[in-house]
């Protein structure tokens, strides 16, 4: 712009040069830095309903293992009172009724009630491994994973509204209208 030229308020004059450059680079660094920062942010975010997907599938193994044990307890326990009424009546067609003792004796040596209380015990197990799977899911540092992400857009943010600031201090504009 040459001495004499008609400008209108507010009309850049000119800018400080280096200042001016250095100030832009940072800008357009910034700038680059926003679109990485909330692209990790997409991608925490895509992480966290994936992980909510999980705990859910988790949570519904959880409770199918927990319905199988009780199932297994439930089926135990009528194979039991099926095995004493059994017990019971079979000693008092013959001879005398058989004994507490002598029933608890009988039933730990039963091949089948065996086989349920060993199902049982691999039930009990189940059911605890897939509790310290939830657990496991629940410590899992997703959620945090979001906010520090969202944290770091904030900052590029704040970096960008800074470089514009420098830029805008770095311009001479006309103060008013006129040569």
């Amino acid at each position: 712009m040459s001495w004499g030229t008609r400008v209108r308020a507010a009309a850049l004059l000119t800018g400080l040069g280096l200042a001016d450059r250095t100030f832009r680079d940072k800008l357009a660094e910034a700038t680059a830095g926003l679109a990485q920062a909330q692209a990790v942010v997409a991608q925490a975010r895509a992480k966290q309903e994936a992980h909510a997907l999980t705990v859910e599938r988790q949570t519904n193994a959880l409770a199918g293992a927990r319905t199988g044990l009780t199932f297994a307890e439930d089926w135990l326990t009528a194979a039991r009172d099926q095995f004493n009424r059994v017990n019971r009546k079979a000693e008092g067609l013959g001879g005398a009724p058989a004994t507490d003792d002598e029933l608890a004796r009988r039933r730990r040596e039963d091949p089948d009630l065996r086989r349920l209380e060993a199902r049982i015990i691999e039930l009990r197990t189940q059911v605890r491994d897939e509790e310290l799977k939830l657990q496991a899911l629940d410590k899992s540092p997703v959620a945090a994973e979001v906010g520090q992400a969202e944290a770091k857009v904030r900052e590029v943010e704040a970096q960008i509204a800074a470089a514009r600031s420098a830029i805008d201090l770095c311009l001479v504009k006309a103060r008013s209208a006129g040569t």
